[in-house]
């Protein structure tokens, strides 16, 4: 590529609203514009990102499919037998690459994750990317990002706030009391409803009523929390196999027999009902009585209602206790890099007979890759005062050729020539063939942070050599013109 016709331009400053050391960095290297919008060197790097990471994913099978297809809807069309599993689907949908596992049980689907999480971490050692793994096996860069962690300092055990797991700590015992219906005015949310009562919102019952979505079906779900804690989507995700959740509109919850804002599952026999794990050790709740102005004094599961499912559905907070150790959860941000999920079969996730004749239920696992997140990650790990040094693989030239002009030598002639050889070579090269001074040539190359420099100069060519050097050396070497691209193929 000659840098005079290449798209973008190189900034003295970085822009004033970049939300990170490493956006920065590749803002004034012209690789990007906010938010994510990727310029030539971007996009280059982009595409050889994106070919270091599907290269092993090739190698262990794995078959592209259109970003529009769903797995699950796929699964359920196409898979009847054992022998078609395990299977790897993959597609591209900028700025991420998305692997999705098909697998006949449990343990097959996390053997599967597994292998892709450890090829992920080679590819993570090759661009020397520091990182830091969750429970569940996403991958978080150890730079400050919008992400919400709990890390135990005892034992290690980090998840995002969505997914960690805490130890349950049940309120005070106290006697069942029998069931008031008492009038609450205007009391449509958590927070009225204790204001007016005058209690606290941990002796609340909160109810979320929501349409989740299993292969190409849809079903309404009422959960419920404690009134203190937030629902985990992610969670609910995990436990009911749903792959997307959303909240139900008026229309559909009254269809459902009850009333938006005065909900409960008091008295609804035909919904499915799911329920936080805190709801059943927390005796005495107030819930809404489905008629709008009221609600009920004294609710208990199991008493008044029950669920299908009882599961761990809340945000953890710091300061709650690590299921591995019960030491205090701290937390912390950082940048999200991957995002692994598992979905437990339901019945549109896909079915298959066995080697016994009997049937099963495809298991799924999804591993998302946000490519640019890497990138930002890499810039940000991978710099010096000047400008970047990002690593080989991911660099989006092998060299930045840089054609200085000469009095007595035909510098230009030369450079034109040696760029045409480098590329007959299949050496990626980025040639700075502008009109311009030396300096803003050599601060360019620095900002864009090529592995290798070549200079071509008229005193060195007067002697038939050229400046060969390396971005993160502070020397340069002088090799001769017709033996520098030797030195140049094992670092391309």
């Amino acid at each position: 590529m000659r840098y005079s016709k290449l798209f973008g331009q190189t900034l003295r400053e970085a822009p004033a609203d970049s939300p990170s050391a490493g956006f920065a960095l590749l803002a004034r290297a012209a690789y990007l514009r906010f938010p994510s919008d990727l310029l030539s060197l971007g996009q280059q790097s982009y595409k050889r990102l994106s070919e270091l990471i599907l290269h092993p994913l090739e190698t262990l099978g794995a078959q592209e499919i259109s970003p529009a297809n769903d797995p699950f809807k796929l699964a359920e069309s196409e898979i009847q037998s054992y022998r078609q599993l395990p299977r790897i689907l993959y597609w591209q949908n900028f700025p991420a690459i998305h692997i999705s596992t098909l697998a006949a049980s449990e343990e097959a689907c996390n053997k599967l994750t597994d292998t892709l999480q450890a090829s992920l971490s080679e590819i993570m050692a090759q661009l020397k990317l520091t990182v830091l793994v969750s429970a569940s096996g996403s991958v978080f860069s150890t730079n400050a990002g919008d992400i919400q962690l709990l890390k135990c300092p005892s034992c290690g055990y980090l998840e995002s706030a969505q997914l960690a797991q805490c130890a349950v700590v049940p309120p005070e015992a106290e006697q069942s009391l029998p069931v008031e219906k008492v009038l609450t005015p205007d009391c449509p949310t958590i927070e009225t409803l204790a204001h007016y009562l005058n209690v606290t919102e941990s002796k609340t019952a909160k109810a979320l009523m929501l349409i989740a979505r299993f292969g190409n079906k849809e079903e309404f779900l009422f959960v419920v929390v404690r009134g203190d804690t937030s629902l985990s989507l992610d969670k609910l995700k995990q436990v009911t196999g749903a792959t997307e959740i959303h909240p139900a509109s008026d229309e559909q919850i009254k269809a459902a027999g009850a009333e938006p804002g005065y909900a409960s599952p008091v008295g609804l026999k035909t919904l499915r009902v799911v329920v936080d794990q805190l709801v059943p050790v927390s005796p005495n709740l107030v819930a809404g009585a489905n008629e709008h102005g009221y609600h009920l004094l004294n609710t208990n599961y199991g008493r008044e209602y029950t669920a299908s499912i009882v599961s761990d559905l809340t945000v953890s907070q710091v300061g709650d206790s690590c299921p591995t150790c019960n030491n205090p959860l701290e937390g912390l941000r950082l940048e999200q890099l991957t995002r692994c999920e598992k979905f437990p079969p339901t019945a549109n996730s896909g079915s298959f007979t066995d080697e016994n004749g009997h049937s099963g239920k495809v298991w799924h696992g999804q591993t998302s890759i946000d490519l640019v997140r890497m990138l930002i990650a890499a810039a940000e790990e991978h710099h010096d005062e000047k400008g970047l040094t990002l690593p080989n693989p991911i660099a989006p030239y092998a060299v930045h050729l840089v054609s200085l002009p000469g009095k007595t030598i035909d510098t230009q002639s030369i450079a034109d020539s040696f760029y045409e050889k480098l590329k007959s070579s299949i050496i990626s090269v980025l040639y700075d063939d502008r009109d311009e001074r030396a300096g803003v040539k050599f601060n360019d190359a620095d900002l864009i942070g090529c592995p290798i420099r070549i200079t071509l100069g008229e005193r060195n060519l007067q002697n038939g050599m050229v400046e060969y050097k390396l971005r993160t050396s502070q020397e340069s070497q002088l090799f001769p013109l017709d033996e520098v691209i030797s030195h140049i193929k094992p670092n391309g």
